[in-house]
């Protein structure tokens, strides 16, 4: 298993994308553009790769000098449930304290709430439907200054 971030010029970016759309978009018939929002060319894009296949992805943006938001992260069905999700998390996590991140933001479908609230993330507030989607999702921080 290997982790790295990616431009948006490598071509596994054109994977990931592809990998992001058929998991979160394409199941609700949206087109890949949807994917083009306005965070995506400011953010760092993150992959998680096994026997040099793409098994996942992250992305993490600053949303401010201290605030950053991981989204559209997504494993590949047939890599989950194997530590991926988790590993791919701590490297987004930990890049993001390493940039100064005092708190990180996430907006989670409700089955994946289990998975980051094990790091540490805490829900906020009610559960709330995607705008896109319809799909149940509730808001999670994380503090980055608490003791662990």
């Amino acid at each position: 298993m290997t982790i790295f971030q990616i431009s948006t010029e490598d071509a596994l970016y054109q994977q990931a994308r592809k990998l992001r759309h058929q998991l979160f978009f394409a199941p609700h018939n949206l087109p890949e553009s949807t994917l083009d929002d306005d965070n995506e060319l400011i953010s760092y894009h993150f992959i998680i790769t096994t026997n040099s296949q793409l098994a996942g992805y992250g992305r993490l943006t600053k949303l401010n000098g201290y605030v950053f938001q991981l989204s559209q992260m997504a494993i590949s069905p047939s890599y989950q449930s194997k530590g991926l999700g988790t590993a791919l998390l701590k490297k987004m996590m930990n890049t993001a304290v390493s940039d100064g991140a005092e708190q990180l933001t996430l907006n989670s479908r409700l089955p994946a709430a289990r998975l980051y609230s094990k790091q540490g993330f805490k829900a906020e507030g009610e559960i709330f439907h995607s705008l896109a989607t319809g799909i149940p999702h509730v808001k999670m921080t994380y503090n980055c200054r608490q003791p662990n």
